[in-house]
């Protein structure tokens, strides 16, 4: 196995970036969501997974 490579500043900068953007992004759709509904971006992510699951059940583990 060949040992990772770090990222260089520029990487550095580009990752960080992008993780600050999603953090946004997730922060401004759970409010938003919250707002209209009254669910939680967490909650929506579960109903959309029993919606798309077979005979819209699931496991508690999956």
């Amino acid at each position: 196995m060949t040992d990772a490579r770090w990222l260089n500043e520029e990487e550095m900068r580009a990752w960080r970036g992008y993780l600050g953007l999603v953090r946004l992004l997730d922060d401004r759709l759970n409010r938003d969501l919250q707002g209209e509904s009254g669910f939680s971006l967490a909650d929506y992510e579960i109903l959309v997974r029993l919606s798309e699951a077979p005979g819209r059940r699931l496991r508690m583990t999956e």
